[in-house]
């Protein structure tokens, strides 16, 4: 969740908790995760408290397989400007 808050500029922790914590946001983040139904997604404070136990090199790890995963699944096609870029 605190990958896709810095992809769509959500400055604060609170507004993760209130932006993500909709019927839509959970579906679509359950399908990113491949994951059984969620009822909810966790609070701001529980994602930090879980984060504080990696390493700052394992979590760079983390966003990069991410990147290339979405790059390499093609989610970004209908965003492509020119269909090129």
């Amino acid at each position: 969740m605190r990958i896709l808050a810095a992809a769509f500029h959500i400055g604060s922790m609170r507004g993760i908790t209130e932006d993500f914590n909709n019927n839509t946001s959970i579906k679509n983040i359950t399908g990113i995760l491949n994951a059984e139904k969620l009822e909810e997604l966790p609070h701001w404070k529980t994602i930090n408290d879980y984060l504080e136990k990696f390493e700052k090199s394992e979590l760079e790890d983390i966003i990069q397989k991410l990147v290339f995963r979405l790059i390499r699944i093609r989610s970004f096609e209908c965003s492509r400007i020119r269909n090129k870029y």
